[in-house]
């Protein structure tokens, strides 16, 4: 008997197998399917799906065969290895001078005739094969051996397919831990951070008190500087917290909402609001979505329509409507408007379509890429329309539960 050799590269090809974490897996009907459809068209007794890893030829699909593995050094697989874009066909392995003495074809007597299709991986290695066998001699026609070779090559896409899958779900795993790591850090930077602000404009508040008289115009001036970049840094940290733990709401369930209750009970909590009309629907409208998300979206546009407005008299205006498959909003202020140019760039984290705000702060340019994002989320769009120096409408839809995925 002749047992079959390492190929040269066999760490490489080790790796290989590696890869596709499959060795020592459940059996799966996809690859059930194909060795059932080897013995069918071949008509033969016994077909397997194997991979050669390390000491042992290892069975994902084992069609009519008792067991998983076999010694590496008993297999005929590890033989058509060496030959990777070979087929290998033993009509009768006792005449063979490879098997003839192999206690599999001796005392088993379960392997007389064997055809192997080398499995490929993406980079070019032998990983296994898709074998068939039978306990007597045989001969295929051209088109069995024809098919095998296509089983073969369906083989290697369901690995590939496999492989891509399982990879693209460790990722997605990863991501989210990352995501997890980071908004547990934002939210402790953001009380960390929150804490030494607070007691700079506490302590400015003091010492403008305490030395009023001491400190002149200038000096007042100063602290009045330092207490306003305070409150810049603090609405910073606070947005950036927001865009971190934005898709927590996402992850709760979906609920019906009475949209006349839920703007009146939004702007009793936004104090901003108490400087703006707001023209909201009066009809009963009840709609089923995700309650905390569409707060935060609304609360955003509504904090930046009255931060921004410039006119006398701050008017907001909502609607809402729906179709089979979506809820559409749209939210118009009489604010300043936003140029036409502005109008991609304003989704954009740290992006404003104006330098300051009515208080003359700057912007942060957090608000409205959160809102992207929550939208995006509801497999919805948003987009905006302005006439610079008159009115700007933003339109946003949400899918319906019924119908919404959620990536």
């Amino acid at each position: 008997m002749q047992a079959p050799s390492y190929t040269l590269q066999e760490d490489l090809r080790q790796q290989a197998v590696d890869s596709y974490h499959i060795v020592d897996t459940e059996p799966e009907e996809q690859f059930d399917n194909l060795t059932e459809l080897a013995i069918q068209i071949c008509g033969v007794q016994h077909a397997l799906l194997t991979f050669l890893d390390k000491d042992r030829n290892w069975y994902k699909s084992n069609n009519n065969v008792p067991f998983t593995e076999a010694p590496r050094s008993l297999s005929f697989c590890g033989h058509l290895i060496h030959n990777p874009h070979d087929i290998m066909i033993v009509e009768d392995a006792r005449k063979d001078i490879r098997f003839h003495d192999n206690p599999i074809v001796t005392e088993l007597k379960s392997v007389v005739f064997y055809l192997g299709v080398p499995i490929l991986s993406e980079d070019g290695f032998a990983i296994g094969t898709l074998c068939i066998f039978d306990d007597k001699p045989r001969q295929l026609s051209d088109s069995q051996i024809a098919s095998m070779k296509l089983l073969g090559k369906q083989a290697e896409y369901l690995l590939n397919h496999r492989k891509h899958k399982l990879n693209q779900s460790n990722i997605h795993k990863k991501l989210e831990r990352t995501n997890d790591m980071l908004s547990e850090f934002a939210a402790v930077a953001s009380h960390d951070l929150k804490l030494p602000i607070a007691s700079i404009i506490t302590t400015a508040d003091i010492i403008k008190t305490k030395y009023k008289t001491k400190l002149g115009k200038d000096g007042q001036d100063r602290l009045n500087l330092i207490k306003d970049c305070s409150f810049t840094i603090n609405e910073y940290i606070t947005g950036m917290l927001d865009m971190y733990t934005s898709e927590h709401g996402i992850q709760k369930s979906f609920e019906t909402i009475n949209i006349k209750a839920f703007f009146d009970n939004l702007l009793k909590i936004n104090l901003t609001s108490q400087k703006c009309q707001f023209w909201l629907p009066t009809e009963t409208h009840v709609i089923n979505s995700n309650k905390i998300a569409l707060t935060q979206i609304f609360t955003n546009l509504f904090s930046n329509a009255v931060k921004y407005n410039d006119k006398d008299n701050c008017i907001i205006s909502v609607n809402v409507t729906e179709n089979k498959s979506h809820y559409k909003f749209t939210v118009t202020d009489n604010g300043p408007g936003i140029e036409k140019s502005n109008y991609k760039e304003i989704f954009k984290l740290f992006k404003t379509a104006s330098e300051t705000d009515n208080r003359g702060k700057k912007g942060n340019g957090i608000g409205l890429s959160i809102v992207k994002k929550l939208v995006k989320k509801l497999n919805g769009e948003i987009s905006v329309t302005s006439e610079f120096g008159k009115f700007t409408t933003f339109t946003f839809t949400v899918e319906k539960p019924t119908t919404l995925t959620i990536n």
